[in-house]
């Protein structure tokens, strides 16, 4: 729940790393997690920077994005347990069936959402049609 601010480019980016309440991972009543618990843990979202937003777990990417990050980079699913070739996980770690933010790319008007489905598994030592990958970004 931390933030640091740098230069791209010539270009302010403010990188924040969160860390959501525990009872933000559970499997069965989950707490809901907003924006406002985004804000309530690192502050506001500084509009003066370009914001990364460093979010463990992609369950809650619509408050991530609510809250303003630019650039969300997450992961935990692991790309779920099962995933159809060219589409995206049948189910998660935490028995979400058909989880939206499993694993790729996805655009949200100007912001981005990456999620890595990681190198290891989760829970479930099982990784069908599901293969480890470690992302590289290039700024």
């Amino acid at each position: 729940n931390e933030s640091e601010e740098i230069s791209i480019g010539g270009v302010p980016v403010r990188v924040t790393g969160l860390e959501i309440p525990d009872t933000g991972y559970a499997r069965t009543r989950r707490d809901k997690i907003d924006a406002e618990t985004v804000a309530d843990c690192v502050g506001d979202c500084d509009r003066d920077y370009y914001q990364i937003l460093l979010a463990h777990n992609p369950s809650h990417m619509k408050a991530y994005l609510s809250w303003g990050a630019d650039l969300v980079l997450s992961g935990h699913l692991h790309g779920g347990i099962v995933r159809i070739p060219g589409f995206r996980g049948v189910i998660s770690p935490g028995f979400e069936l058909f989880p939206k933010y499993s694993g790729g790319c996805c655009r949200e008007g100007s912001q981005t959402a990456v999620v890595s489905r990681g190198l290891g598994s989760h829970t479930i030592p099982v990784r069908l049609f599901n293969e480890a990958e470690l992302i590289v970004l290039e700024f």
